[in-house]
């Protein structure tokens, strides 16, 4: 019996046959010729969502950094070079500086003077105001500063 056992191992094959590699390449690439264009479209969305949090978050930050330190900062825009940094209003230091990913730009500004965001030492906000971002496909995002230094986001 041990050798009907031997004899029978001896003959497994070991690897995929080449009939077997083609059709998983096959199939790879047919998943990937559907993927591609959806991944594409859904691209600069994300980027887009991205650059917003990212502003969103960075006006919170000069918030914070008022409550804080209890002094004045700042977010201002700067729309041709499509970026913004954040300063202490009294000093003008800038303390963040930020370019805005290529494929997002700066629609426009509302409501804020000089395109500046500024807070006072409760973290309330002089004025409100929206600024609107837009990635090619031509989707918007508004952040919104409402007079209570809440920072919102619409999608």
């Amino acid at each position: 019996m041990a050798n009907l056992f031997s004899y029978h191992y001896s003959h497994n094959k070991f690897g995929f046959s080449l009939t077997e590699l083609l059709v998983v390449i096959a199939i790879i690439g047919i998943i990937s010729l559907i993927g591609l264009p959806v991944y594409k479209s859904i691209t600069p969305n994300i980027v887009l969502n991205s650059s917003v949090r990212d502003m969103a978050s960075d006006l919170r930050y000069a918030q914070q950094l008022a409550v804080t330190e209890q002094k004045m900062y700042s977010v201002r825009f700067d729309i041709l070079n499509n970026s913004y940094y954040v300063f202490q209003a009294e000093s003008q230091n800038v303390i963040r500086s930020r370019v805005i990913n290529s494929q997002v730009k700066i629609n426009s500004i509302t409501g804020l003077s000089s395109s500046t965001a500024s807070f006072t030492v409760t973290g309330a906000s002089i004025e409100s105001g929206e600024i609107i971002l837009a990635n090619k496909n031509g989707k918007i995002n508004i952040i919104e500063i409402k007079p209570s230094g809440y920072v919102k986001i619409q999608n």
